[in-house]
């Protein structure tokens, strides 16, 4: 009961209206300064066009088709490691733990590869066929995806330069590379904090360079190759950073996880973190194509862009 002699007090209806009339007049005033900043920075204006493109051709169920290919090739790409694995340790009279840990694999993986090599068997040679053969197959519908990506981000269908066998080997060669690379370098890392930040900035610019490379072979519309710099940076530095936030938060809890969990719990991390880079593959695919002026004139045929304005930056600042 309020004071007959003091101020009233506010009821939790007044206030709840006070919130949300202050979280509308930040959201105007912070969508009118976004209007000014892309006024004049023509690189806010290339990013906003580039996720109003992403949006507009569906880059949410691109990335998410792509990280469903690309997970279908991890299943039978695995089974080859698991194969080869348990084959070089048979050879090498080594266990196919410590081959795996001596590869640089942590230890919550190099426990299921060695588990899976371990039920393997006597089975090894033929699980090595199916492997093969697997990748290959799946390795054909992942270039698939990533080249669909491409052609839409761009809108121009390339020709087929490769076939699908050539793009499969391709598209196995380059993920296969990406990871030997961090692989290797990364049995240089525990050396120290000055050892450890020089081995990941190496690490960092020698996969910006392959990921630029690896750019240049999708289709950009006939673009000179400088056209993905922009992308292959931008995919680059987010996939580092998220990289990085993931194994400091996820170290020492991924052997959590594989114990309550089992393959599961790995196969949805596994998920999650592809999804994650297949979503920053397709922004980074619009955002090159919107630089090279190419997003421009369907965002303005489908109505997103008008006269100097889109409809999206007046829908938040209204």
């Amino acid at each position: 009961m309020s004071d007959p002699g003091g101020p009233p007090r506010r009821t939790t209806r007044a206030r709840l209206a006070a919130t949300r009339s202050r979280a509308a007049g930040l959201q105007r005033r912070a969508g009118e300064r976004f209007v000014q900043e892309r006024t004049r920075r023509g690189w806010v204006q290339d990013g906003w066009y580039a996720w109003l493109a992403d949006r507009n051709r569906g880059g949410g169920l691109l990335a998410g088709g792509l990280a469903y290919r690309i997970f279908l090739w991890q299943l039978p790409a695995a089974l080859l490691v698991v194969s080869i694995t348990g084959i070089v340790a048979s050879l090498a009279s080594r266990t196919p733990d410590d081959l795996a840990r001596s590869a640089g694999v942590n230890a919550a993986v190099a426990g299921v590869v060695s588990s899976a090599t371990t039920q393997a068997g006597e089975g090894k040679w033929a699980l090595l066929l199916i492997g093969l053969w697997g990748t290959w197959w799946a390795g054909r519908g992942a270039a698939r995806a990533v080249r669909l990506v491409a052609e839409i981000a761009w809108q121009a269908r390339a020709e087929r330069r490769w076939s699908s066998a050539r793009a499969s080997l391709g598209f196995t060669g380059i993920m296969g590379g990406a990871i030997a690379l961090q692989t290797v370098v990364s049995q240089w890392l525990d050396g120290g904090f000055v050892q450890d930040v020089t081995v990941w900035g190496l690490l960092t610019l020698a996969l910006g360079v392959y990921a630029a490379w690896a750019f240049t072979l999708l289709p950009r519309g006939g673009r000179h190759w400088t056209a993905v710099l922009p992308g292959a940076f931008l995919f680059l530095v987010m996939l580092r950073l998220v990289s990085l936030g993931s194994t400091i938060y996820l170290s020492g809890k991924i052997e959590r996880v594989n114990d309550l969990y089992g393959g599961l719990g790995i196969a949805i991390v596994i998920l999650l973190f592809l999804y994650v880079e297949a979503r920053l593959f397709v922004g980074a695919m619009f955002l090159n194509a919107t630089i090279a002026g190419v997003a421009h004139g369907t965002l303005a045929e489908s109505g997103l862009v008008q006269g100097g304005a889109d409809q999206g930056s007046v829908d938040s600042g209204a």
